[in-house]
């Protein structure tokens, strides 16, 4: 997917701003979700596990596409793929433990690192502004 680079004007650095804000909030409902499913896997509560799974891969597919709209926020999103191409084979084996590591030590640091450059970029290019 192409990047798009938003010209600098207010409609569009708003829009930029909004953006990057919704990056950091959902990032951080994804990863108290992925905690909760997690623990779910753990404790062998699996259809609500897999029920949660379903709401968690939905929210990173609405992160990734507002992280590819925004140049300047780095998220890698190949080793994301993968994780998650490794969450789908142990979702076939039905290996649920493995489910539940991918998720908490592979998935859960891709995000808070995402949630991060999305909390850097608002505060240089959004807060600055108003010191």
């Amino acid at each position: 997917m192409k990047k798009v680079r938003f010209l600098n004007n207010n409609q569009n650095k708003k829009l930029v701003k909004e953006t990057v804000e919704s990056i950091f909030s959902y990032s951080e409902r994804l990863l108290k979700g992925i905690e909760e499913c997690v623990d779910y896997f753990q404790t062998n509560i699996e259809k609500e596990a897999l029920d949660l799974l379903v709401q968690i891969v939905d929210g990173f597919e609405w992160i990734i596409k507002a992280v590819t709209l925004i140049d300047e926020i780095n998220f890698n999103i190949n080793e994301f793929n993968n994780n998650f191409s490794e969450i789908i084979k142990a979702i076939e084996n039905k290996d649920y433990i493995l489910i539940g590591d991918l998720l908490e030590y592979e998935i859960s640091p891709l995000l808070e690192s995402l949630k991060s450059e999305a909390y850097e970029y608002h505060r240089k290019n959004f807060l600055e502004c108003y010191s």
